[in-house]
């Protein structure tokens, strides 16, 4: 039964909303009693309430799609879920919380370690076991799991990717369609999260290491340069926590997104 009524939270907010109508004591225009005058059975519910208004509130908070699942869910690197999707905390506003996926999105080919290019079944949301790429870098070969390695070096080429999990979110996860927004990583993010880049016309060096965040580099992701460089390299954060860039043609990158969501849908 409880199952059954955690399911159900939206209905259940009905439901209680009408026993309070109909049990209001009502002289001409005013309400002698309010919600939280009109006791309430939490029995069913398993809430902790015992009054109209108090079961409300709390069945309103329930029925939000995400919740904190570490610290407070203000502080940079805390955990928000969101249905299956996971985030880590990167700024919190008044109104907004900004965040950054956990594990890289399920999405394009896979590359063993012969370099062969294989697909599998993509879902388009995150999967923990898509880490971008994994190995040596000096001379080793790489593992690159659920990467884009065609047209890379565009932002345009991940178009139908975000689109495609902004709209999982508000279709499947229920965020609010008008107060959430999905992009790529890019130069910027990174500076301001505290990793080191530099740049010439020809090469990207740094880390992320600086950052003293393992999380920013516990994937390896595609990132947006802030200008795009001679010969089309395709700039990445790697496992290691540096800077990559590469110009070969089996070279891929993972996807790893921001997501800004409503503090209204967070039940804090």
């Amino acid at each position: 039964m409880k199952k059954i009524v955690k399911k159900n939270y939206k209905i259940l907010i009905g439901i209680v909303m009408g026993i309070f109508v109909s049990t209001a004591v009502t002289y001409g225009a005013e309400n002698i009693l309010t919600g939280s005058d009109v006791s309430y059975n939490n029995a069913l519910s398993h809430g902790s309430k015992n009054n109209i208004q108090g079961a409300i509130d709390e069945l309103y908070e329930k029925a939000k799609p995400c919740k904190v699942s570490k610290g407070t869910g203000t502080a940079r690197g805390d955990e928000i879920n969101c249905g299956t999707e996971n985030f880590y905390v990167v700024n919190s506003s008044n109104d907004y919380v900004t965040m950054f996926s956990k594990y890289n999105l399920d999405i394009g080919d896979n590359l063993s370690s012969s370099y062969e290019f294989y697909n599998t079944d993509n879902t388009g949301i995150q999967n923990g076991t898509c880490t971008g790429s994994e190995g040596y870098y000096n001379g080793q070969k790489y593992i690159f799991t659920c990467i884009m390695h065609e047209n890379c070096c565009s932002i345009f080429s991940t178009t139908d990717i975000i689109n495609k999990y902004k709209n999982y979110l508000i279709d499947t996860v229920k965020l609010d369609k008008q107060k959430t927004s999905v992009s790529v990583p890019d130069y910027n993010f990174l500076k301001n999260i505290g990793c080191t880049i530099n740049y010439d016309d020809y090469t990207y060096t740094g880390n992320c290491i600086s950052s003293n965040l393992s999380w920013i580099y516990s994937t390896s992701y595609y990132f947006i340069p802030e200008q795009q460089l001679n010969f089309a390299y395709r700039m990445w954060v790697d496992v290691s926590g540096e800077i990559r860039y590469m110009s070969s043609p089996w070279g891929g990158f993972g996807i790893r997104p921001i997501v800004v969501i409503s503090k209204n849908d967070i039940n804090y």
